[in-house]
C-alpha cells in the first residue's frame, strides 16, 4: 500500500497520473483550502482506495465556486473525514452548485464523516450531488453508493441528490444507501433519489426541510423523496427508522416503480408552503407494490397518509398499524387499490397519549386500543 498526499496548494489530483493503485491511501492535508478536483482514482472491491483527512480538519471554502470537492471517474473508494479526532473531519461550505459533487463513472463508494454547510453565498447550491453524466460512450450503471454519518445543513437546494440519467448507454442506478446522517434546513428536498433501484434510507434525523416557498410542485420540500421516471427502476426501496420534523412533506413516493416499504418512521409537523404540502407520507405512484406500516405521523396540515388511485399491479399493497394524529388535518386518504387497511389509529395528538419522548405510546392511548400498541420509531439519533 502506498500513501499519496494532496497539499493545501493543490487544486487537482489525478489518480492515473499519480500512480494510485487499489488499496492505496490518499491523505488530504489539514487546513484551509478552496475547491479541489480528484479524478481517476480506481480501487477494487477487495482493496478500495481510502481518501482521508490527515489528522485535522480539511476546511474547504469554495468561496463562491461551483463545487468545493469534485470527484470524477472514481470507483471503489472511501472518502472519509475520520482521519482525526473530529466526528466530521472534512468541512465544506460556500458553493454555488454542489458542496460534494460526484459524476461521470464515480461509483462503488462510501462517503462518511463529512460536514457540508452553511452555504453563505447568494443563490447557493446543494449539499451532495451524485449523478452520472448524461452521455457515456459505453453502457454504464452507477452501483453501490453509501453515504453515512454525515452532517448536512443550511443549503439553498437539496441536501442529498442522487440521480442516474437514463439514456441509451446509461442505465438506472442500482444500490444507494443513506444512514445515520443529520440533515438540517434544506431549502428544497432533504434527500432526493431518482432513477435508482435497491435504495435503503434509514436511521437519519431530518429537520427543517423545504423552507423555500418557491418550491411548490414536484418533490420540493420533502424530507425524503423518490422521483423515478421509468417503470423498470425503483425496486426494493425501504425507508425506515427516520425521524423527520418540520418539512413540507415527510416521505414522498413519486412517479413509477415497484417494491416500496415504508415503516417505523416518525414524521411530525408537516406544514403547507403556499397551499402545497402538509402530508406525512404521500404516494403518487403507478405500477407499484407499496407497504406502509407502523409509522407514527403527527401534527400535519393536510393528511397523515395520502395515496392516489392508479394501476397498482397485483394489489399486494399493505397499509396498517400506522398512527396518524393531528389537531389540524385529516388522518388517512386511501386509494381503493389498497387491500389491507387495518389497525390504523387516528385522532388528536392528545388521544394518542404519547410519552415525553414524543413517539412511545402507553396503554391509555387510543392507538393501543386500536391494536397498534407499543409501535414507535424505536431509534434515537446519536451521531452529533
Amino acid at each position: 500500500m502506498a500513501t499519496h498526499n494532496i497539499a493545501l496548494g493543490d487544486a487537482t489530483f489525478d489518480g492515473a497520473t499519480e500512480g494510485v493503485n487499489p488499496g492505496d491511501l490518499i491523505l488530504l492535508e489539514a487546513g484551509s483550502r478552496n475547491e479541489l478536483v480528484i479524478s481517476n482514482v480506481i480501487g477494487t472491491a477487495v482493496s478500495p482506495v481510502i481518501i482521508m483527512n490527515d489528522g485535522g480538519i480539511v476546511d474547504l471554502d469554495a468561496d463562491g465556486a461551483g463545487f468545493a470537492l469534485h470527484l470524477s471517474n472514481c470507483e471503489h473508494f472511501r472518502l472519509s473525514g475520520r482521519g482525526g479526532p473530529e466526528a466530521y473531519g472534512i468541512l465544506i461550505y460556500n458553493f454555488i452548485t454542489w458542496g460534494l459533487f460526484c459524476d461521470n463513472t464515480t461509483q462503488e463508494a462510501i462517503a462518511e464523516g463529512i460536514e457540508i454547510g452553511p452555504d453563505n453565498v447568494a443563490n447557493g447550491g446543494g449539499g451532495i450531488g451524485w449523478q452520472t453524466t448524461v452521455f457515456q460512450a459505453d453502457p454504464f450503471t452507477t452501483e453501490n453508493v453509501l453515504i453515512r454519518e454525515c452532517y448536512l445543513h443550511d443549503v439553498d437546494r437539496d441536501c442529498i441528490y442522487f440521480n442516474n440519467y437514463s439514456t441509451a448507454n446509461v442505465q438506472p442506478a442500482d444500490g444507494f444507501e443513506v444512514h445515520n446522517c443529520v440533515i438540517v434546513d434544506a431549502e428544497w428536498t432533504s434527500i432526493l433519489v431518482k432513477q435508482t433501484s435497491n435504495v435503503d434510507i434509514h436511521h437519519n434525523l431530518i429537520l427543517e426541510g423545504g423552507a423555500d416557498s418557491g418550491v411548490t410542485s414536484g418533490h420540493g420540500g420533502a424530507g425524503i423523496a423518490l422521483a423515478g421516471k421509468s417503470e423498470d427502476t425503483n425496486n426494493n426501496h425501504t425507508y425506515h427508522h427516520n425521524i423527520i420534523d418540520n418539512c413540507a412533506r415527510g416521505i414522498e413516493l413519486n412517479r413509477h416503480g415497484s417494491g416500496f416499504t415504508v415503516h417505523h418512521n416518525h414524521v411530525m409537523n408537516c406544514s403547507e408552503i403556499d397551499t402545497w404540502g402538509g402530508e406525512g407520507i404521500i404516494v403518487w405512484l403507478d405500477d407499484n407494490d407499496v407497504q406502509i406500516y407502523e409509522n407514527t405521523i403527527k401534527e400535519y396540515e393536510n393528511y397523515g397518509i395520502y395515496t392516489q388511485p392508479g394501476d397498482h399491479g397485483d394489489g399486494a399493497e399493505r397499509l396498517d398499524s400506522n398512527i396518524c394524529c393531528s389537531d389540524d388535518g385529516g388522518a388517512i386518504h386511501i386509494s381503493s387499490d389498497y387491500d389491507n387497511k387495518t389497525n390504523n389509529a387516528t385522532g388528536s395528538v392528545a388521544d394518542m397519549a404519547f410519552e415525553p419522548d414524543g413517539w412511545t405510546i402507553t396503554e391509555s392511548s387510543d392507538a393501543w386500543e386500536a391494536g397498534v400498541g407499543g409501535i414507535h420509531c424505536g431509534w434515537k439519533q446519536g451521531v452529533w
